[in-house]
């Protein structure tokens, strides 16, 4: 175009494109509109690259830019309380602010709970999110991705994943004690609970019965927390090598 790519600003209709994907999505040739920044917009941009505080002090159309804006989430995703109220609530300024490490809570709109992208996005950085989401995104791979980042999603996550081996393996690899969301069936399972005894011996309150008793499992858990013995059957206690 001979124009330098500092300069320029791309826009399909009223949408400035700033992330390759916007166009990717699309299965039709599209026509995009190259607007090129004055010197001013340059300036702003330059100072607000490093500066992101001044966001605020901006005139109307840089503070409109969308590439300034990804420069001073990317600096403090707070900032975002200064962006013009209708661009807050664009998908793609919602997803630059996950990235810059806002919580899900404080950015992610009510409408947009349903959106698995974001969830995805959201739980990259933080398991904990997923609960900000309505349950029908909480597929496997999502659960697997929080649970891993955020045992303790079991809290929320919906009650057919307490009963997936492979969530539950994720979770008590990373915190043993996870196994207390387990299904009954799994509490028996011998493989998932010395995963959960290795990672934390006093898991062994959440096995089976049978599990208590069973001396390979208790061993385990003892050898990983001494305390985790008050949790053996009588027979193993009394008689514990």
């Amino acid at each position: 175009t001979g124009v330098p790519a500092l300069e320029q600003r791309l826009f399909l209709g009223s949408l400035e494109l700033i992330r390759l994907r916007q166009l990717l999505s699309r299965t039709s040739p599209v026509e995009v509109m190259l607007v090129r920044r004055t010197k001013e917009q340059l300036s702003w941009l330059e100072v607000l690259s490093t500066s992101g505080k001044k966001y605020q002090n901006a005139p109307p159309d840089v503070q409109r830019d969308k590439e300034v804006i990804q420069s001073v989430l990317n600096q403090d995703w707070r900032l975002l309380k200064h962006v013009p109220a209708e661009l807050q609530g664009e998908i793609e300024i919602v997803e630059i602010a996950l990235e810059s490490g806002a919580p899900a809570t404080r950015v992610v709109p009510n409408d947009m709970r349903r959106c698995k992208n974001l969830a995805k996005l959201a739980v990259k950085y933080d398991g904990s999110a997923l609960k900000h989401f309505d349950p029908e995104v909480m597929d496997k791979e999502l659960v697997m991705a929080a649970v891993e980042r955020y045992p303790s999603a079991f809290d929320f996550i919906p009650e057919v994943f307490h009963q997936d081996r492979d969530v539950l393996f994720s979770a008590v690899q990373q915190e043993g004690t996870c196994l207390e969301y387990a299904s009954a069936k799994l509490r028996g399972d011998k493989e998932l609970v010395l995963a959960a005894v290795r990672q934390e011996g006093m898991a062994l309150e959440y096995a089976t019965e049978d599990l208590k008793a069973h001396r390979p499992v208790v061993l385990e858990a003892v050898t990983m927390d001494g305390c985790a013995l008050q949790f053996a059957s009588d027979e193993l206690r009394s008689c514990p090598r």
